[in-house]
């Protein structure tokens, strides 16, 4: 089908239902046998009035393709979705942002219902992802008083099916920081019927390492529970990253942490077996209560010995 007699009409019903003005610039690609697949390059979305003219996303070329047959049984089976160099900007001014992709005159969305969107029958479908990815993707973040960006970015997702794993690995550059992380859900339709299941968190970089060995529990909200482990090799070059400034002095260099963590959105419960700063070492536990008017932390920390001078401040020589 020549590009000439739909992208017009593509335009038109991309901005529609994005409420945002789509424009395809470059080449553009439909066929429908034997799979559904559009291909894009030079592809962007508007931004919002009043955050700047340049674009709020646009990627140098987007593939998406879609299996014909089982669509028509109802199963959705994505052979492919990439993006290539997208480039993604949000923009925060006071209550206002750049990426609520609604018209101005939408009504407010109903409130969430307090049972949670984890419930029996929440994905009435089949599914399953081909080759999903983002490859050297960049975001930048920006309130007025600060910015962030992240650039490098790659995602690659795959999903045989809604019964099985979920496999999700990346990594990108966090103002300038690289990190890497790897997610593994058990089955994505047991999490979002409620369902117990299995979850696998790695996350690494020269900053922090941490890794979470547990489960979402059975449970209408996001409750979960099962094994850590944290590692921050040097607590002056987070602190430097986060934007905060330490005194001078050789202590608080490395911390790590392992042990137990269960909660919900409304509450915590951390129990540690090993804690190490520096040369301190010892076991704690910690719990985190918010649902209530003014929320509540109760805990315990065992230390066998605690030498704080290395953590005393400098003081002049002549100081008594």
């Amino acid at each position: 089908i020549p590009a000439s007699v739909y992208r017009e009409r593509v335009q038109l019903a991309a901005s529609e239902a994005l409420h945002r003005d789509i424009t395809l610039d470059g080449e553009l690609h439909l066929s429908l046998l034997p799979r559904i697949e559009v291909r894009a390059s030079t592809v962007s979305i508007a931004n919002a009035e009043g955050f700047g003219d340049a674009p709020l996303a646009e990627m140098g070329e987007m593939r998406v393709a879609v299996k014909l047959q089982p669509l028509l049984q109802r199963r959705i089976e994505i052979a492919e979705f990439v993006l290539i160099d997208p480039t993604i900007r949000l923009q925060q001014r006071g209550t206002r942002n750049n990426w609520t992709l609604t018209e101005a005159t939408a009504p407010a969305p109903a409130p969430a219902s307090s049972d949670g969107f984890r419930r029996p029958g929440a994905l009435p479908l089949e599914a399953s992802f081909g080759d999903v990815r983002i490859e050297n993707g960049y975001i930048s973040y920006s309130d007025g008083s600060e910015s962030h960006d992240i650039s490098g970015l790659n995602l690659v997702t795959s999903m045989p099916s809604l019964d099985g794993p979920i496999q999700l690995d990346g990594s990108l550059n966090a103002d300038g920081e690289r990190i890497v992380f790897s997610t593994r859900i058990a089955s994505l339709r047991d999490f979002f019927e409620g369902r117990q299941t299995g979850l696998l968190v790695d996350l690494g970089g020269n900053l922090v390492t941490a890794h979470f060995d547990g489960h979402f529990r059975e449970s209408s909200d996001l409750s979960m529970e099962g094994g850590f482990s944290t590692t921050v090799p040097s607590i002056r070059n987070l602190a430097a990253f986060a934007g905060v400034d330490m005194p001078a002095g050789d202590s608080l260099r490395r911390f790590s942490a392992s042990g137990q963590i269960a909660g919900d959105p409304q509450h915590i419960a951390l129990t540690a077996d090993a804690i190490r700063l520096d040369d301190v070492s010892g076991s704690g536990n910690v719990a985190i209560n918010l649902d209530a008017a003014r929320p509540a932390l109760s805990g315990a920390l065992t230390l066998a010995t605690v030498d704080v001078t290395p953590f005393l401040p400098e003081t002049p020589a002549e100081t008594p």
